[in-house]
C-alpha cells in the first residue's frame, strides 16, 4: 500500500524530531585530544590539520581552524549540529552531522569547502588530527 506524502511527511518530521539537535552553545575550543573520562562524555569536534585550504570552520558557538578542538558544554547533549565552512572570500557551505555523546567527530574539509566527517569512540586514546 502506497502512503500519501502528508503521511511520509509527518513520519520524516518525527523521526528527525525524535534525533534532536546537540547543543548549539556552551560550545569551547579544547586543547584536549582525549574525551573527558565518563561514560558517554559531551560531543567532541576537531579539524583535521592536512589538507588546509584556509577554511574556517564554525561549530556550534565556536569557530576551529586545522588540529583545532571543541568540546559541548558539561550539559551538551548529542544529537544534530550544523557545522559550516568558511572559505577565505567568505563563501560558506555547511551540513548537518551526528554528534553523538561518546563520539569524537572528524572533520576534514576539502578544497571546495565540502564538510567531511568521520566519528570515531570515545576511549581515552588521543584522537591524531594528522590525516593518514
Amino acid at each position: 500500500m502506497c502512503h500519501s506524502p502528508a503521511v511520509l511527511a509527518a513520519a520524516l518530521v518525527g523521526l528527525v524530531g525524535a534525533a534532536g539537535c546537540a547543543s548549539t552553545e556552551g560550545w569551547s575550543v579544547s586543547a584536549e585530544r582525549t574525551c573527558a573520562p565518563r561514560p558517554r562524555p559531551a560531543p567532541r569536534a576537531c579539524v583535521m590539520r592536512s589538507p588546509d585550504y584556509g577554511h574556517v570552520l564554525a561549530v556550534g558557538d565556536v569557530e576551529l581552524l586545522p588540529g583545532e578542538c571543541a568540546v559541548a558544554g558539561e550539559d551538551g547533549r548529542g544529537g544534530l549540529l550544523r557545522v559550516r565552512a568558511r572559505d577565505g572570500a567568505g563563501e560558506e557551505r555547511g551540513r548537518w552531522v551526528s554528534a553523538p555523546k561518546g563520539k569524537q567527530v572528524l572533520v576534514r574539509v576539502e578544497e571546495d569547502g565540502r564538510v567531511a566527517v568521520e566519528r570515531v569512540r570515545c576511549d581515552q586514546r588521543p584522537v591524531s588530527l594528522d590525516t593518514p
